[in-house]
């Protein structure tokens, strides 16, 4: 076999293994991209089940904490509403111009007066301060008598004021800012008085004249009525109470 048939041998041949190494490498090359793709694609898939996990897991433990702290306050503010109640019914009878005191202007004896005051929890110096005068001269043991039943109900008042101080303060971080800051408003507002109130008792202390006095705590009063009531209308909104209401109606009615 000469050289120029060994050329064309080889040409033949190189010619019909040409497509089959084409074919052949072009397979490969798909096998191997194939490959590639499925394993990305399954990583991605099981990186995608991590993440789907994850985001369910902290989705559900938002739905379970906000379904506590929605509980604990519906628990929450009934407690300081009506410690707020309470006290404001006593602020206004601390503080009202107009008190009614038992006539014990006829007494020859002051039984009866020291009863009522122990009664009403007056301290026993009040009491020892208020039979001394009375003693001496009935008129200024009488007004001895009302003065000390006024300061008592003053210092009923403020404890009350310091227990519901105290249980906000423990109750807080289940109260909106905007609430909070009017509690604390409407509280501060009700020792303001009272030390007003203390002064004017006690010492017979005024600011300004006695009338401008009273006008000025007929508006403290006011002031602090509208903030109880503000508080009241924030509660209600944050327990969505008229909803329910409506809600418990429409139930019924079915």
């Amino acid at each position: 076999m000469n050289i120029i048939d060994v050329i064309g041998a080889y040409v033949t041949i190189s010619a019909l293994l040409s497509p089959l190494i084409v074919f052949l490498i072009k397979k490969y090359i798909e096998a191997k991209v194939k490959h590639g793709f499925d394993k990305g694609l399954e990583d991605h898939k099981h990186d995608l089940q991590l993440l789907t996990k994850e985001v369910e897991y902290d989705y559900q433990r938002r739905i379970h904490d906000f379904s506590l702290f929605s509980s604990k306050k519906h628990e929450v503010y009934p407690q300081l509403y009506s410690l707020i109640s309470d006290l404001h019914m006593k602020f206004e009878i601390a503080s009202s111009a107009y008190k009614e005191y038992p006539d014990f202007r006829t007494d020859t004896k002051f039984d009866r007066i020291e009863e009522y005051l122990k009664k009403h929890e007056v301290s026993d110096d009040s009491i020892e301060q208020v039979k001394t005068e009375w003693l001496f001269d009935k008129q200024k043991g009488i007004q001895k008598f009302q003065t000390s039943l006024d300061f008592q109900e003053i210092l009923v008042t403020d404890k009350k004021r310091v227990e519901a101080y105290k249980e906000f303060l423990n109750k807080e971080l289940f109260t909106g800012s905007e609430l909070s800051d009017l509690i604390k408003e409407f509280l501060n507002d009700i020792r303001m008085v009272l030390v007003e109130e203390t002064d004017k008792v006690l010492y017979g202390e005024y600011e300004g004249n006695r009338q401008e006095y009273y006008k000025k705590l007929r508006q403290k009063q006011e002031d602090i009525r509208g903030k109880k009531d503000k508080i009241k209308v924030m509660i209600q909104n944050e327990l969505n109470i008229d909803n329910n209401k409506e809600m418990a109606k429409d139930t019924n009615s079915k």
